[in-house]
């Protein structure tokens, strides 16, 4: 996980410069996303975020009592969130398949598009053997039939119940942007975003680094062995 902690801290950089350049040039602007606003006026910026904050406080007080019970067993977080009313499905080769459409093995967001079909066509023809064709899919969660470990699922949890609360972020394209670019960090990329689609991949990224934070934070807490902590911290938290 330390390797995902470093790029996002190299993303994250890349970003405040070029937001830096947007703010020093004459402009006024205001965006809105989900429960966040931000006003761009001359050089100033303005966050509005309370209701958002107010969600990540929620959120976090919620996820803490749910996974504190269940530190024994991922496979108790899965049973949870498919009483939720969000598909877990195990598949083999799942990393392998998902890394066609450049996704990773554990939360699934929604997508539309050609990326929707294929991920509803090989769920759909490896699970229940069907042959259904459509542009939109739900969010769900897509591992192998293998041992997951906890702190992963953990951060996984953590971004699914982000998403099920309606913290911003989430919607198809922020995702899309922000899983190229963090791929390639080149600073071409994020030079041709749009004002709004920068803020949306500030709000993509928060989500992730939030439950990286929450992850640590509960190993200190609840793991009186140091050992597991250096795991999260030698990036050997995956899945397995």
């Amino acid at each position: 996980m330390h390797i995902l902690i470093y790029k996002l801290t190299q993303f994250i950089l890349k970003l405040q410069n070029f937001l830096y350049k947007i703010r020093t040039k004459k402009l006024n602007s205001t965006f809105k996303n989900g429960s966040s606003k931000m006003i761009f006026h001359g050089e100033n910026e303005l966050i509005l975020s309370a209701e958002t904050e107010l969600k990540k406080t929620e959120l976090n007080k919620k996820i803490k009592e749910i996974v504190k019970t269940k530190l024994d067993d991922p496979e108790k977080l899965l049973n949870f969130i498919s009483t939720e009313g969000t598909d877990v499905f195990r598949i083999k080769n799942a990393n392998l398949i998902l890394k066609l459409v450049g996704e990773e093995e554990g939360f699934i967001t929604p997508a539309i598009g050609l990326k929707a079909l294929f991920i509803n066509l090989f769920v759909n023809l490896l699970v229940y053997n069907k042959l259904i064709i459509s542009f939109k899919s739900n969010e769900m969660f897509i591992l192998r039939p293998l041992k997951v470990d906890i702190y992963y699922m953990i951060h996984q949890f953590h971004k699914w119940y982000s998403y099920k609360l309606g913290l911003p972020g989430f919607n198809f394209k922020e995702q899309e942007n922000f899983k190229h670019i963090f791929k390639t960090l080149k600073q071409e990329d994020i030079s041709n975003l749009t004002l709004s689609e920068i803020i949306s991949l500030k709000e993509a990224i928060a989500r992730d680094i939030e439950a990286i934070d929450f992850v640590v934070n509960l190993c200190k807490e609840f793991d009186t062995s140091k050992k597991l902590l250096n795991r999260i911290k030698t990036g050997n938290s995956v899945v397995l």
